[in-house]
């Protein structure tokens, strides 16, 4: 099974942050009870571990600096797919 690490966009802000084995019935999930437009899938992972400690880095570093743009949807997008093409030595 692999596991997605996933946003959900609200008028262009991140209004709830998750990983899911099974993004079909998780965003079914959300639709019920949460006010949002559009998602997208951060990353996905081998491990369900994997993916929680990176859902729990992001929602850390937006407890840390959330003021201001950082609740930008695309700004959270960027950084995140940045972070990883420079980890992985494509900064290019």
């Amino acid at each position: 099974m692999k596991y997605h690490v996933y946003i959900l966009i609200k008028d262009g802000k991140a209004v709830y942050i998750g990983c899911s084995g099974n993004m079909q019935k998780r965003i079914n999930q959300h639709r019920r009870v949460k006010d949002f437009d559009k998602f997208t899938t951060l990353k996905t992972y081998k491990t369900k571990k994997e993916a929680l400690i990176a859902e729990n880095a992001i929602i850390r570093f937006l407890t840390l600096f959330g003021d201001g743009d950082w609740y930008n949807a695309e700004n959270i997008i960027l950084c995140f797919k940045r972070e990883f093409l420079i980890r992985e030595g494509n900064n290019g």
